[in-house]
């Protein structure tokens, strides 16, 4: 069992994908309406090592804000979007590296 703590939490994004992942409640009626070109930025800055901002939850993860963000965190690992032409699973090893250990806020409200 894994618990946040109430609010900011600084995870790798390894974590994420083994911890949150699959508990996160997005609850964005405008998914339809991503744009992919946005989606794949948020990936390009994770790459890049920006900062993509904190992530804000309740505590049953319900995303109140970063909606988007998320969303194009899990596209990406899932394989609906690609960075750089390549998707999750076909990043080279440096690329792999920097994605899993980005460190992602999460802030629990």
């Amino acid at each position: 069992m894994f618990t946040l703590n109430k609010g900011i939490n600084y995870v790798t994004m390894k974590w994420y994908m083994e911890n949150l992942k699959e508990k996160i409640d997005i609850r964005d009626v405008n998914i339809a309406n991503y744009n992919t070109t946005e989606l794949e930025n948020v990936i390009k800055d994770i790459i890049s090592n920006i900062s993509i901002g904190n992530i804000a939850v309740t505590e049953k993860y319900v995303v109140v804000e970063g909606r988007k963000r998320i969303y194009a965190i899990n596209a990406f690992i899932d394989g609906k979007i690609k960075f750089s032409n390549k998707y999750y699973t076909e990043l080279s090893k440096k690329e792999f590296d920097i994605f899993n250990n980005y460190e992602l806020g999460i802030f629990v409200g």
